[in-house]
């Protein structure tokens, strides 16, 4: 809870946080409502109603402290599973779900974000609520995955049926997110032979996947190898994720800048 605790509290430092990446030339930045949510405040001991009261203005302070930031970019409003993103098993269900996305997702398009990221999502079932509430919803949709290993769901879903499912739905950009830089990264194969259209990748820094250890990070060498070898495969979307900062996000543009170059 401390990261949606951080927009109300120190709203200054998130803002000077987004604008540090637009500077850098950033496409997209992304609020910091991770955890602005009724089912994460009620976690920490509020009863409901404080609960959401308090969420909600999280959720409007991430928004305002990603609009504050000045330069060429879209916002992109984040969301996430309801519980724990390492343990899909933790999914309450489909009716909490429908009521705490349906909030989610009306919340945001008030405060008026560019597009939705619906990040390290690692249960099906969930994954199809979310959908099911932005089919008519006038907005751009990322989705992004996390996943077991290169040919399944955190959940345990293959990722080819789990595929197939999400191109009946209306999802612009497919994504693979959080999952550990110290791996093979073959089911960005999978992802670009069976979705077909726009997709990227946004890993993290950890040497392992699937707990809070990503601040061990890989080495600065392997770091570089990795992003070469991602970007060859010429993801539409690309960035960095827990474990990172901006002079990882710098590193990465550089080496894009280089490919392409390079390309040309």
């Amino acid at each position: 809870m401390w990261s949606a605790e951080a927009n109300l509290s120190n709203p200054s430092l998130v803002t000077n946080i987004h604008q540090s990446y637009a500077d850098e030339g950033a496409d997209i930045i992304t609020t910091n409502s991770f955890r602005s949510t009724a089912w994460t405040y009620e976690k920490s001991g509020l009863d409901s109603i404080n609960a959401k009261e308090r969420a909600d203005k999280s959720l409007a302070a991430a928004v305002d402290c990603a609009q504050m930031a000045r330069g060429e970019f879209k916002i992109a409003g984040s969301i996430t599973t309801i519980d724990d993103c390492y343990q899909p098993e933790r999914y309450p269900g489909d009716s909490i779900a429908y009521d705490h996305y349906g909030h989610l997702v009306d919340k945001l398009l008030e405060l008026g974000i560019d597009l939705f990221l619906i990040e390290t999502m690692g249960n099906l079932d969930e994954i199809k609520v979310v959908l099911d509430i932005l089919f008519n919803k006038e907005a751009e949709i990322f989705l992004s995955l996390i996943l077991k290993d290169s040919k399944t769901l955190l959940d345990g879903n293959c990722l080819f049926d789990v595929i197939k499912i999400i191109r009946s739905r209306k999802v612009n950009t497919l994504l693979n997110n959080c999952n550990s830089l110290d791996t093979k990264f073959e089911e960005l194969q999978t992802i670009q032979d069976e979705w077909g259209r726009s997709w990227g990748i946004y890993p993290n820094l950890g040497i392992t996947n699937y707990d809070n250890l990503y601040l061990r990070r890989v080495s600065q060498i392997k770091f570089e190898q990795k992003m070469r070898s991602i970007i060859a495969k010429k993801p539409d979307i690309i960035g960095l994720c827990c474990g990172s900062n901006i002079n990882d996000f710098k590193i990465l543009k550089k080496l894009v800048e280089e490919y392409y170059e390079t390309e040309d």
